[in-house]
Order: C-alpha cells, then structure tokens, then sequence
C-alpha cells in the first residue's frame, strides 16, 4: 500500500478511485491538495471567512461521499467546484445581504491563502472590493476562469449553465470591474 508520500504526487483522478475503495490517505492527500484553494473561492465568493471554511468542509465530505457511490464522471476539479458551486450558490441565496462579512474581516481571513500562494496576483483591496461588487454569478465566473485556470467549457460543466451564457458574464464582470477599478 503507498505511503503518502507517494500518493500525494498520484493525479486526482487515481486518489478518487483509492477513496472509492475507502483509503482514507486518499481523502487526506486531496484535503491537503485542494482545501486552500476550496476556501480561498468560497470566501471570495461569500465575503464571509467563517461560512467558506464551512462551506469548503461541506464540499469534502460531500465529495468523499459521493465518490463512495462512484456517482461523477467529469475531471476531478470541476467535480469539486461543481460541488462547491451548488452550496455556495445556496449560501448566496439564503444569506444574501447577511454574507457580505467587512473588507478587513475577509483580507485576514485570506491571509493563510495568500501565504500559500493562493491569491491572485496584484489583487488590491481596490480590486477585492471591485469583485465583491459583481454580481455572484459574474464573480464566479471570473473567479473559475481567472484564478483556477478552468476553461469555459469547464466552467459551464461546473455552473450548468450554456458556455455563450458564461462568455457573457466574463465580459460583463471585466467590464464592470475596468469601471470600478480605475
């Protein structure tokens, strides 16, 4: 059986077959690749620190589960964030005005992501406060595309929705955030 050392330089996609098998080194080595990254999206997307990291945990598990049924078949990273987008979704939804923690709040929050190399370069507070102005339909898309390197066919697959609809509001958040920013 490899140790984690050796999984932890396995693809996702292998590590989720382990965890289907129940290897919970597996699921250890995937937290550890993906939870900054989990976070770091979900704080950006709900402005609240404490509900991300809630909001992330929610994510794993739900993702170990469903692994367990061997329930996906899309690419490993758009599986999680299509997980993620359907509970942040529901967060935005049910927290509307109530999600959107202070700037300052959010930034030290962040700080653990940033150190990691988590935050997208040249991000100001400028531009923190810009994004949180977007629309969160908008900010997600901006956010898949700009800081996870998906592509707007991955980016569809994650939100269901059509890749002209994602394309429009990629250039509507630029636009909004060129606005906002200068």
């Amino acid at each position: 059986m490899p140790n984690t050392a050796e999984l932890s330089v396995a693809p996702d996609e292998d590590l989720v077959v382990r965890l289907r098998r129940g290897d919970a080194t597996a699921f250890s080595v995937i937290l550890d690749r993906h939870r900054t990254r989990a976070v770091s999206f979900a704080a950006r997307m709900t402005g609240d620190p404490d509900g991300a990291e809630a909001l992330a945990h929610d994510a794993f598990v739900k993702m170990a589960s469903e692994a367990g049924r061997g329930s996906s078949d899309k690419p490993f990273r758009v599986w999680l964030f299509s997980i993620l987008h359907g509970l942040v979704s529901d967060f935005v939804t049910k927290n509307r005005p109530e999600s959107r923690a202070s700037l300052e709040r959010v930034s030290s929050a962040r700080g653990s992501a940033d150190a990691a190399g988590e935050r997208p370069p040249g991000e100001t507070r400028e531009l923190f406060t810009a994004l949180m102005k977007l629309s969160p339909a908008n900010r997600e898309v901006l956010l898949l595309r700009v800081h996870e390197g998906m592509s707007y066919d991955e980016i569809a697959e994650v939100t269901g929705d059509r890749v002209a609809t994602i394309r429009g509001r990629m250039n509507h958040a630029i636009e909004q955030l060129r606005k906002e920013v200068r």
